[in-house]
């Protein structure tokens, strides 16, 4: 969980921040693919992909202050940890009925919700590693 959130070795108050991100992220119904994903952004200064994903915005920020309190504790630099959080944190994920985005992508895609999810509708053979829009 450190890695998803850019933290490196354990330091204390690490737990407890994790915990309560797990409690807010569930509050909010917050998507978690969506926000670890985002959250990397908030590192390079633009923290508004993350936050908008909050209705209450401002727990986001209460949480954020103790998160970058524990980043700025690294040694290494926002570029590297950003980059670190990206390679642990997929954009895809993996689902039953093939690879999912997390989010729709462009309007014009068509959408298939016969599995009681948003689902981006494609052609792909079981070995496919990617997906393709139709």
């Amino acid at each position: 969980m450190r890695a998803k959130l850019g933290l490196g070795d354990a330091q204390r108050g690490d737990g407890e921040l994790i915990d309560d991100l797990l409690a807010l992220l569930h509050a909010q119904k917050v998507d978690f693919t969506l926000f670890f994903r985002a959250l990397s952004s908030s590192i390079l200064g633009e923290a508004a992909p993350a936050r908008s994903l909050f209705v209450e915005r401002s727990a986001f920020d209460a949480w954020a202050v103790r998160w970058r309190e524990l980043l700025s504790c690294q040694t290494r630099g926002p570029q590297t940890i950003a980059a670190a959080m990206d390679h642990v944190n997929p954009v895809y994920t993996r689902a039953t009925t093939g690879w999912k985005k997390p989010w729709p992508p462009r309007p014009t895609a068509t959408w298939d919700r016969s599995d009681d999810c948003l689902a981006c509708s494609r052609s792909r053979s079981t070995n496919d590693s990617v997906w393709s829009p139709t």
